[in-house]
């Protein structure tokens, strides 16, 4: 049976100062200078998502986000591989392109994608 995989990295995000912007302000800052793919009209589609499901079934109660299509592209950064760099919460997180072999390279190795999150 073929399977398909992906996978997710979560980053930790600090400032030099205590007194400086907040951690969502600093990943939106961080993923903003990501650069994106030429079509500026490519939003992630957050229909079939729920953060409140639970993995074993339960839902807790709240709104389930729905960012309009402005702040959708300061949240997610859809890359010419076919992974997303978005902020997640209050950190930044990158996921790779969904695959069915993980020997195939799928884009950029991980040092590239190291070098050029840090050197933003």
């Amino acid at each position: 049976m073929q399977r398909v995989m992906g996978t997710e990295t979560e980053f930790g995000i600090a400032a030099r100062e205590a007194e400086a912007l907040d951690p969502v302000s600093n990943s939106l800052q961080l993923i903003g200078h990501y650069p994106a793919l030429p079509s500026p009209q490519a939003i992630w589609d957050y229909e079939n998502e729920n953060p409140l499901l639970d993995i074993r079934g339960f839902e807790v109660e709240g709104e389930r986000e729905r960012p309009g299509p402005e702040y959708n592209r300061l949240l997610n950064k859809l890359l010419p591989n076919g992974g997303r760099l978005y902020v997640d919460g209050a950190h930044p997180e990158y996921a790779t392109p969904e695959c069915t072999n993980p020997r195939l390279p799928a884009g950029p190795g991980p040092s590239t994608r190291r070098r050029k999150i840090s050197s933003v």
